[in-house]
């Protein structure tokens, strides 16, 4: 159910002129930030910038185009086809889950942002760090080729055996949606939970690290341009920590209204 205007005042959510005025700063205040790209951001040649000082610029692959809504959400379209974005690997997008600068209670990996898909068939990755086999990291996928249609979130520990969790509801095509993956590993044991629009799915990951590969990190695609996304991208976030669910949760609520969600 969606709120109104006057229902969001209410109850402390922001409406899209708010949440338009914060939303960069909402996104770069999540913790163990690597990683910040939103669609308003771009080079002169059509790059993607990266806000962190870390300066992950991705490149470009096909034409990727920058658009904007009447909700003020500026976001970039996706062919399905040929357009991405790439990173080679290093050592800012190399995230274990076990960064010792990071206390063991909030060590892992977290990964999201803003997305509408226009193709309710295929398989479409939303971000990844995935070379060939053996090389693996991690992914986060709209699974519309899936009974359910289910987002899902991948790990693993030896660069070639992934570990899933789905989630329970449906990602619907031709409207926006907040999905998020996270892996945490911490002394409570090893987890794998998918957020979708808020909802937590969790599943149960033997994994006590995440593998290191020299894949690419890729927005829209996957394993150097497979799986290409159809649709749009807003925002995409990537963090060397595990956000709590109220972190995901705040992310989601204050920045809903610009999406009109």
């Amino acid at each position: 159910m969606k709120l109104s205007e006057t229902g969001r005042r209410t109850i402390s959510f922001p409406d899209k002129y708010a949440a338009f005025r914060h939303h960069v700063s909402l996104f770069s205040s999540l913790p163990g930030l690597r990683g910040l790209w939103t669609a308003n951001h771009l080079a002169a040649n059509g790059d993607w910038e990266d806000w962190t000082k870390y300066d992950l610029m991705l490149t470009a692959n096909g034409t990727p185009g920058f658009n904007y809504s009447n909700n003020l959400a500026t976001y970039i379209s996706f062919d399905g086809a040929n357009d991405y974005f790439s990173r080679a690997d290093e050592a800012a997008l190399d995230i274990t889950g076990t960064e010792s600068h990071i206390d063991t209670a909030a060590q892992g990996l977290t990964v999201g942002g803003w997305f509408w898909s226009s193709d309710a068939a295929n398989a479409q990755y939303l971000a990844s760090k995935l070379g060939a086999a053996g090389n693996y990291s991690w992914d986060l996928a709209f699974r519309a080729d899936v009974a359910g249609d289910p987002v899902r979130f991948e790990v693993t520990d030896d660069g070639t055996v992934l570990t899933a969790v789905d989630s329970a509801g449906t990602m619907a095509t031709s409207v926006w949606s907040f999905v998020v993956g996270r892996y945490c590993d911490n002394n409570a044991g090893e987890e794998l939970a998918v957020f979708l629009n808020g909802v937590k799915t969790t599943g149960v990951a033997a994994e006590a690290s995440i593998f290191s590969g020299n894949g690419p990190f890729e927005v829209g695609s996957g394993n150097g341009g497979t799986g290409k996304f159809s649709g749009a991208i807003a925002v995409v976030f990537l963090c060397a920590a595990a956000l709590n669910d109220d972190m995901i949760g705040a992310a989601f609520q204050q920045s809903r209204a610009l999406y009109g969600v």
